[in-house]
């Protein structure tokens, strides 16, 4: 081989050699530049759970509006991290700055719409600032979400929440309701979360539901005083103020102290002391009820108009009561007696400013049954 060949073999050689060199260099490099930012992420996402973690404690003693400021780190150093934001969501639900949580809340959802926490946490803020038909969009949404766990004690207890806010809101008694039918088949089967439902359908105008809730109670434990007191609401709710003086005797009888079951078990008594269709009283009897309720829907028509009371009904009533009592034909004239009587009530409701008052509900519920007799 030729010197001239031999130098341009042994420069070739030596190009390979510091190429490979400098190739070998670079990738040492490069595992060593990406092995620094695998570290580096790795203390950044150690830090970022730090601050996580010291905001959930702090959320757990009651101080949220310090939870804030972890979170926010947390979320700084891990934007991406969707459990952070919605930690800061809820923790600016609970400092009360509800317009802060409704935006933070709105991001996380334009990520995941169909997150079941997010939507919670934005129904209950929304309910906060008195948006309700959209806080019950939200709920909905929480319902038929995805959950990373528990989803159906999650949805369960969603329900529920949606439920009582509903029972709170005006003329909400068949969305409440319709919300209240998937719960009876959904629900455990304890003694609490039957009531809770029985408490729910009196709310939702379905005391024959309610009433099926706590007869099954009962049955179990007849000497469950809540059950009674439910039972006894359900049974006057529905008309029956017979069965329900029965039942708010018993939750009397078993809790004395319980004031709200004596009122209404006064009231219960007073409506069937001046109910003329009461099963069980004579002819007599009747009659004078009947008498009494001509009286006093009248008294109450004078007291309400005063002067301008309709002359031509109060004249006639008047008339009416100053009628002795028939020997023949008594039923005859009692039938007169509650046809006025109705008359009278109902020109009180109609013509009268002030809406009926607490001392005449029980001639109220005499009269509204009356009418569906």
């Amino acid at each position: 081989m030729s010197t001239g060949a031999g130098r341009r073999t042994s420069a070739a050689y030596s190009f390979g050699t510091v190429l490979t060199g400098a190739i070998a260099a670079i990738a040492v490099l490069f595992f060593i530049d990406v092995r620094l930012a695998q570290v580096e992420r790795s203390e950044v996402r150690v830090e970022a759970a730090r601050y996580y973690e010291n905001g959930v404690r702090l959320m757990q003693s009651g101080q949220s509006a310090q939870a804030i400021e972890q979170f926010r780190s947390a979320l700084t150093l891990e934007r991406g991290n969707t459990d952070y934001q919605l930690a800061l969501g809820q923790a600016q639900l609970a400092a009360g700055k509800f317009a802060d949580a409704e935006m933070t809340l709105d991001a996380l959802l334009e990520q995941d719409p169909a997150g079941g926490a997010a939507n919670l946490a934005l129904a209950r803020v929304l309910v906060k600032e008195g948006k309700i038909p959209d806080a019950t969009f939200y709920y909905h949404r929480a319902l038929y979400g995805r959950w990373k766990q528990d989803a159906a004690a999650n949805q369960l207890n969603a329900r529920f929440e949606l439920a009582d806010l509903l029972s709170h809101q005006p003329n909400s008694k068949e969305a409440l309701l319709a919300e209240l039918l998937p719960l009876q088949s959904e629900a455990p089967d304890d003694f609490a979360t039957k009531k809770r439902l029985g408490r729910l359908f009196l709310s939702a105008g379905s005391p024959a539901r309610a009433a099926t809730v706590y007869r099954d109670i009962l049955k179990s434990d007849s000497d469950d005083e809540e059950a009674h007191a439910g039972m006894a609401q359900a049974e006057f709710d529905s008309g029956n103020y017979r069965g329900a003086w029965e039942e708010f005797s018993a939750a009397l009888r078993l809790n004395p102290n319980d004031q709200n079951a004596r009122a209404r078990f006064d009231l219960s008594m007073e409506i069937l002391g001046l109910d003329p269709m009461l099963r069980g009283i004579g002819g007599e009897e009747r009659y004078r009820r009947s008498r009494n309720l001509l009286e006093s829907a009248l008294d109450h028509l004078k007291q309400c108009m005063g002067s301008a009371a309709p002359k031509d009904l109060v004249d006639a009533a008047e008339e009416m009561l100053k009628k002795p009592a028939p020997s023949v034909r008594r039923s005859d004239v009692t039938e007169d007696n509650l046809a006025f009587a109705a008359r009278l009530w109902d020109a009180r409701n109609t013509n009268c400013k002030q809406p009926t008052t607490a001392s005449e509900e029980a001639l109220a519920r005499v009269f509204a049954s009356l009418a569906r007799n």
